[in-house]
């Protein structure tokens, strides 16, 4: 599906934060962000703690991943590693996130890198003129959708009467809801509802500039 045709599907449909009923419209980013940890039974810890090997992976790997498609599918850029005159094109299966031993984790250089990796992403939208708080918030609705109908998250466990049933830990992956997908990872249910840009960028805008810019996104796909 080429930009274009993606802008003009995304156009008649309602974005997340229109079909979803989810509170926190006056919260910040990170607030609602701890709300999503807490429903879905993610890690929220309620002072500092030292993050496993694993667990600083996994981050790596997360903040990668958006980065990659942020570069790739957004800027529209190419990464390229310069070495002895060589050159050579990176993407997101050519990268990955490792552990050396005697590398520490430094709670200090986290945070600051958390910082500035905000500024510099809402820095994008102010250059851009794209509206970061409604697409926090459009983010936010759609990742709440992925709740089943009894509000409880869908996660890709166990569903035989294993032993180790519900500690993520059975190797059979035949075993779990979605064999394709890692076990622990939060699945969409039927009621899952993708975020929609397009309505958000165009709904930010002055009436007398909706269409104007819908006509805007239309040329830049094409």
């Amino acid at each position: 599906m080429t930009l274009k045709q993606k802008i003009l599907q995304e156009s008649v449909r309602k974005g997340a934060s229109e079909t979803n009923m989810v509170r926190g419209r006056n919260e910040t980013t990170f607030q609602r962000v701890h709300h999503f940890h807490d429903v879905m039974g993610l890690p929220v810890a309620q002072w500092p703690v030292t993050p496993t090997v694993s667990e600083r992976i996994l981050r790596g790997k997360l903040m990668l991943e958006e980065v990659m498609e942020f570069i790739y599918g957004g800027l529209g850029l190419t990464l390229v590693f310069e070495a002895g005159g060589s050159e050579w094109f990176l993407d997101q299966d050519s990268l990955v996130v490792t552990h050396e031993e005697g590398h520490k984790y430094d709670p200090v250089e986290t945070l600051d890198g958390i910082s500035d990796i905000k500024v510099i992403a809402d820095g994008t939208g102010v250059a851009f003129g794209l509206p970061v708080d409604a697409a926090d918030w459009e983010i936010y609705a759609s990742n709440m959708s992925k709740l089943d109908e009894s509000g409880k998250p869908v996660v890709n466990d166990c569903i035989k009467e294993c032993v180790n049933k519900g500690q993520m830990t059975c190797e059979n992956p035949l075993h779990y809801n979605d064999p394709s997908k890692p076990q622990g990872k939060l699945l969409k249910g039927e009621h899952y509802t993708p975020a929609n840009m397009v309505r958000v960028i165009v709904e930010s805008q002055p009436d007398e500039q909706k269409e104007r810019t819908y006509e805007w996104l239309l040329n830049t796909g094409s």
